[in-house]
């Protein structure tokens, strides 16, 4: 690991437990055990830091999305997927992703970072609006209209779906932080995706 990827490290795992404005430069310095003045040699500033953390979880986040093609809007690859016509595979991804988000130390500790944050510093506000709650709705709408142009959901408002299946996913992120077992998450999970696809499945393919 350089000196700059060990800054950026120390600077995450105190912005999680501390919250970005109760950290200071001096702070990362100890923790990862240079001299202050060193830090500017790789970041000009702490703001300039946590622009860092936020690209590079942008990064991280997008990796695990693009195997799915569930990044930006749905294209014509997502019809393909398997989770698009059998609910046992839509909760297996399901499953599969909220997990990476809980289990993953980097992205647990960025989460901790925005929500400590989003109420104290705008760009976090903004930044953990954006990630954990606009964007995935922007996508399930998106991709909840297509299911029902094409007949596999009931029509209906794709918005309020995505309310709908997200809602409780977003809760479960609340509750169990990284500290739930990965059987009983999934199987929440599994009940979830269940019961959403029973609403507005046109046929039951499970």
């Amino acid at each position: 690991m350089t000196t700059k990827e060990k800054i950026a490290q120390a600077a995450l795992e105190l912005f999680s437990v501390r919250g970005y404005e109760a950290v200071s430069v001096r702070d990362i310095a100890g923790a990862v055990g240079i001299k202050e003045s060193s830090i500017y040699n790789h970041f000009k500033c702490k703001q300039a830091i946590f622009d860092a953390l936020v690209e590079e979880s942008g990064r991280q986040i997008e990796a695990i999305f693009a195997p799915y093609h569930l990044t930006g809007r749905p294209g014509p690859a997502l019809a393909e997927m398997d989770f698009m016509r059998d609910t046992e595979a839509l909760a297996a991804l399901t499953g599969d992703v909220f997990l990476r988000f809980i289990t993953d130390d980097g992205l647990r500790m960025f989460r901790q970072m925005l929500t400590l944050e989003q109420y104290r510093n705008g760009e976090a506000g903004r930044c953990y609006r954006d990630i954990f709650i606009e964007a995935p709705i922007r996508f399930q709408t998106a991709l909840f209209a297509q299911m029902m142009q094409r007949g596999i959901f009931r029509p209906g408002d794709p918005g309020a779906a995505a309310a709908q299946f997200y809602g409780p996913i977003f809760l479960l992120f609340s509750r169990c932080g990284g500290s739930a077992e990965e059987d009983t998450v999934r199987s929440a999970l599994r009940d979830h995706v269940l019961q959403f696809a029973s609403v507005y499945e046109t046929e039951p393919n499970h």
